[in-house]
């Protein structure tokens, strides 16, 4: 698909905890919550930035060290008794690689998650407020409409979603 079917598709349908969560509050702000929740995403943006950058400038320095960890790991005296024809080598250069690299990729995501999980945390609070403010704005409108019910008998007992 296209890059803009996709955006198209994520602001409508958004993707994870954090998107329902931007959704939600981009229903409800008032112009001065905006403003807080510009500098949230603007300072955790700035942070998954650097994140990645220093995930691209630090990606040999990272698979060199767990591949290091790798080779030591395995390099270790191991004390089980398996004959060496049914065993398999412990010292195969491309699986050693593949794994650091795998790793090195997964620490980086994790780290990523991290700061989503952060940013959603935040904006979950923002949203409670965000919609404790609404309840109380319409909690007015409510009680008029209680009391300005004209409904007699059995009818008054059935509850209106009218306004």
């Amino acid at each position: 698909m296209s890059k803009l079917s996709d955006q198209v598709r994520d602001h409508f349908e958004p993707r994870g905890e954090l998107h329902q969560v931007r959704h939600a509050l981009a229903k409800t702000m008032n112009p001065e919550e905006w403003i807080t929740y510009r500098e949230v995403s603007k300072s955790f943006e700035d942070t998954r930035r650097s994140a990645n950058r220093a995930y691209e400038l630090d990606y040999a320095p990272r698979v060199d060290a767990v591949q290091r960890r790798l080779i030591d790991e395995a390099a270790s005296v191991q004390r089980n008794l398996v004959p060496r024809f049914l065993g398999s080598a412990s010292f195969d250069r491309t699986e050693i690689n593949q794994r650091a690299q795998n790793e090195v990729r997964a620490a980086h995501t994790k780290e990523i998650a991290g700061i989503d999980k952060q940013e959603c945390e935040i904006l979950r609070g923002m949203l409670d407020s965000v919609q404790a403010r609404a309840v109380l704005k319409e909690k007015p409108m409510r009680d008029f409409q209680n009391a300005a019910d004209r409904r007699n008998g059995q009818d008054r007992r059935v509850q209106s979603r009218t306004r």
